[in-house]
């Protein structure tokens, strides 16, 4: 606890000078500070960007929140943002950082799993015990060729690459919409997620009935792991905004809400490639000749590399990183 502003600066002073002079080192590029430099803005950054938050909550109308606010500004490009033309930046980005944020969101995620399973779990089984609700629930064109013993999934060679980015671009736009549903406190987000688990699991419910739902799940598989995952990213960063706006913290709520929407943006943005891959594969793979169980074998696959990657890419990286920095200081005789 501060008991005065004078006391926030006597005791916090040292870091943010140290800060400073950090800055002032770099200038407008990172690339001018060594490894132990950069991890150590980053750490100064968060500490201040702490004593931000303090000195606003305590202090509004002191000058030191215009000083920390400023100190903060010039620091959060250079912990944030790639420079212009940056490949390796880029990079490190999807090989480190996107996957340590979606560990760090991985409530949110969950959450956003849990709102589209429990309705897809449900959909099937309501199905399932009441047939004649399905024509009530699902479009037309679906039941219809259901009912006749096939599927709606098979796409002719020659409009494959028409149909790739155009599911491509359905799957962007149910993304965006769960992630933009934040903003309403999470109400929209909650309706994509619960709205497409309860189709889904209901398209499976009914192809059940008509012993479709095993080639239905050799379709699917491809792609559905991936297409899942990124709608749960999404889903999990739209109420990561929601939660920002709901429970702001020592934050104000705009300062929180924008704060919770940069992570939320940057976690968007490393999932949307994982996105268009799903798209390819849902357009080429999965309509394919392939063997059915091939194709399951491959989405089981996708899916488990993927969550390695999501997983452990970052802390494989650190670890790589720690490895290196002790045989160079063992080498140096450090």
């Amino acid at each position: 606890m501060v008991a005065s502003v004078d006391d926030l600066i006597l005791t916090r002073r040292e870091r943010w000078e140290a800060l400073r002079a950090l800055l002032d080192r770099a200038g407008s590029d990172p690339r001018r500070l060594d490894a132990s430099e950069i991890e150590r803005l980053s750490h100064l950054y968060r500490q201040v960007v702490s004593d931000l938050a303090l000195a606003r909550r305590d202090f509004p109308n002191d000058q030191v929140v215009a000083y920390l606010n400023a100190l903060a500004a010039r620091a959060y490009p250079l912990v944030y943002r790639a420079p212009i033309g940056s490949w390796r930046r880029l990079g490190q980005f999807f090989l480190q950082e996107f996957p340590a944020r979606y560990r760090a969101s991985g409530w949110f995620v969950l959450t956003a799993f849990v709102l589209f399973a429990l309705p897809a779990v449900a959909g099937f089984f309501v199905v399932v015990g009441n047939p004649p609700l399905a024509e009530q629930i699902l479009p037309p064109d679906i039941t219809r060729v259901v009912r006749d013993g096939r599927l709606w999934t098979d796409i002719p060679g020659i409009l494959r690459p028409m149909a790739a980015s155009a599911i491509a671009t359905n799957n962007i736009q149910v993304s965006m919409m769960a992630f933009a549903g934040g903003i309403l406190l999470g109400t929209l987000t909650v309706y994509v997620l619960v709205f497409n688990g309860l189709l889904l699991g209901s398209i499976f419910g009914y192809t059940h009935l008509y012993g479709l739902d095993g080639k239905l799940a050799a379709f699917v598989s491809p792609h559905g792991y991936l297409e899942l995952t990124v709608i749960f990213i999404a889903g999990g960063a739209g109420l990561r905004v929601a939660w920002g706006i709901v429970h702001p913290g020592l934050l104000g709520r705009r300062d929180a809400l924008v704060r919770a929407g940069q992570e939320a943006v940057l976690l968007l943005i490393g999932a949307l490639p994982i996105l268009v891959v799903a798209g390819l594969i849902e357009g080429f793979v999965s309509p394919s000749d392939l063997p059915d169980w091939v194709k399951l074998v491959f989405g089981l696959l996708s899916g488990i590399v993927l969550h390695v990657w999501l997983m452990g890419a970052g802390i494989w990286w650190r670890v790589g990183l720690g490895g290196r920095a002790r045989r160079l200081a063992v080498a140096r005789g450090t």
